[in-house]
């Protein structure tokens, strides 16, 4: 293990926390870029990358409302936007995104048809992803 026992049991009480307790190998190896499916195996500033990660979104008593606000949020950070002329500026892609959530989304569905709970559990996905992505920056 290169981390410590601490964060080892902080990161496994946080997967159950939000569900994530099936999902935490694929989890594990989307934050790691691939190199492992294992938790044992990430270092210390990976696995604090990941409980932070998971703390930001495992509040379960947010309002859907915010939870699409914080992954709309991710969008824009990953370059998922378009111009909208009424507007005036730059929006969410709403079409890459639910193309997203139905290929790679844990629930294989569009954006509004996840329940409060499950738009929670993807959104925790698809920040994995985005960090990910900016760490390779």
């Amino acid at each position: 293990m290169k981390h410590s026992p601490v964060l080892h049991k902080k990161l496994y009480a946080l997967y159950k926390q939000n569900g994530l307790t099936e999902q935490r190998r694929e989890i594990v190896l989307q934050f790691t870029g691939g190199r492992t499916d294992n938790s044992s195996d990430m270092t210390n500033k990976e696995i604090i990358s990941l409980i932070n990660a998971l703390q930001s979104t495992g509040s379960k008593t947010g309002s859907k409302e915010r939870t699409i606000k914080k992954l709309f949020h991710l969008c824009h950070l990953y370059g998922w936007q378009k111009y909208d002329e009424l507007k005036g500026n730059d929006v969410v892609d709403v079409d890459l995104l639910n193309a997203w959530l139905i290929r790679y989304g844990k629930f294989h569905k569009e954006l509004n048809d996840h329940t409060s709970a499950e738009l929670a559990k993807v959104t925790t996905q698809f920040e994995i992803v985005v960090n990910q992505l900016l760490k390779t920056i």
